[in-house]
């Protein structure tokens, strides 16, 4: 119960407030703000009283006491009945085999539809090897004619070098021959010429 002495002002007792407190509680009820911290809480006191302005006191320990049970016993059968529900529903679950929803026609179609695409996708993607096989493989046939060809003409060249020295050095060797016959008959035709002038002598 309430005392007259000291009520209960916003769920406190008025003699808890602070000045800055009283002075908002009696601003609030249009009351004069301006004094000591007793003279407002005589002030707000005086007007309670004469308006009849009433609060409940705070509930005792052992109300509290019960109410908090109260509550934990009912939220103690709530997790109790769920756990029920959820055992209930997981034995149903257990017992009867999860059967698989039929797929429509429209399900169907669209996996037709993918089917289909992944296969033209992987047509496509050995075509594009293939390709890519065939472009290889004429690369390396072009290139192993091409190095032939260097190589025929490389030896080409070569045998075309020798013949040519070989061809040099016939050319060389007749003309030295040439002309140490030209100098052995240069030779006899001056012994003879020498030898006839001596014999006219």
């Amino acid at each position: 119960k309430m005392s007259d002495d000291d009520p209960m002002v916003g769920g406190r007792l008025l003699s808890t407030l602070k000045v800055v407190e009283l002075r908002d509680e009696l601003k609030s009820r249009g009351q004069p703000y301006a004094g000591t911290k007793a003279v407002l809480a005589e002030r707000l006191k005086e007007f309670l009283a004469a308006s009849g302005e009433t609060e409940p006191e705070a509930p005792s320990k052992e109300q509290e006491d019960d109410f908090v049970a109260a509550y934990r016993a009912k939220q103690q059968a709530a997790l109790e009945q769920q756990k029920s529900t959820a055992a209930k529903i997981r034995r149903e679950s257990e017992s009867s085999p999860v059967k698989s929803p039929k797929k429509s026609a429209e399900e169907e179609t669209d996996e037709e539809g993918k089917k289909e695409d992944e296969s033209e996708k992987q047509q496509a993607a050995e075509e594009e090897e293939n390709k890519k096989k065939e472009e290889e493989e004429t690369a390396r046939k072009a290139a192993e004619e091409e190095k032939r060809k260097k190589e025929e003409a490389a030896a080409q060249k070569a045998a075309d070098e020798k013949r040519k020295k070989e061809e040099e050095a016939a050319a060389a060797e007749k003309k030295r021959k040439e002309e140490d016959e030209l100098k052995k008959k240069q030779e006899a035709e001056a012994k003879a010429k020498a030898a006839k002038e001596a014999e006219e002598k």
